[in-house]
């Protein structure tokens, strides 16, 4: 199957913390504050009919969407970096799960260990490319930023172009090296399970006719 991870990997039937809030994903901070004010309003223990796992949802909700990086790593990624790494091995093992369950062509026949491993393995691979990609991006920037000269006093736009790129770039191999450490552990995960198939029916490569999108986008 071809994952496109933005990194696409699966996007699960769970609730997002936009559908948490009622917004779409292209809400503005402000759409956002009113429509987590409404909510509140509606799932506040003290109300009559409040919630307080709902309320504690929409609060966590709430803090990572109202926070301009927070929410820019969510809407990247897919992954609250609010949670643990156990949280996110698990959100990614448990949105897999589903995926199999929707896609493969037969439960029986088909193993689900398998499937999560052929993909998450792509996505250590899309990791890691990225990374060797974006160090030889950073690496040109370097060079052409030490050639770059001002003839007068001022502002050196240039310079701070290659400063931008260089530093954005470094910003990136972080999150992908963060992707790989993930999904090291995901694969770790996933070899404590193993599943029955009816081997005489098994049948190979059944996964390409569709996409997933895993909660990390590279």
């Amino acid at each position: 199957m071809a994952l496109t991870i933005k990194c696409q990997i699966i996007k699960t039937k769970f609730m997002s913390h936009y559908e948490t809030i009622g917004v779409h994903e292209t809400a503005t901070a402000e759409e956002i504050k009113k429509a987590y004010r409404e909510r509140s309003k509606e799932l506040h223990p003290d109300a009559n009919d409040g919630d307080d796992k709902g309320f504690a949802k929409l609060a966590k909700a709430y803090k990572v969407l109202s926070d301009p990086e927070k929410r820019k790593k969510y809407d990247e990624t897919g992954i609250d970096t609010e949670n643990n790494e156990a949280e996110q091995v698990n959100s990614i093992m448990a949105g897999l799960t589903l995926a199999f369950l929707e896609h493969a062509p037969s439960v029986k026949t088909e193993s689900l260990t398998d499937f999560v491993k052929k993909q998450v393995k792509e996505q250590l691979g899309n990791a890691k490319s990225a990374v060797t990609k974006l160090e030889k991006e950073i690496d040109r920037a370097e060079n052409a930023k030490n050639r770059i000269v001002r003839k007068e006093l001022g502002h050196n736009l240039i310079l701070s172009v290659f400063e931008n790129k260089i530093s954005e770039a470094r910003t990136n191999i972080v999150r992908h090296n963060e992707a790989v450490l993930l999904f090291d552990k995901v694969l770790e995960e996933i070899e404590s399970y193993s599943y029955l198939v009816d081997v005489e029916e098994k049948q190979n490569d059944r996964y390409s006719s569709f996409e997933t999108r895993l909660p990390w986008h590279l």
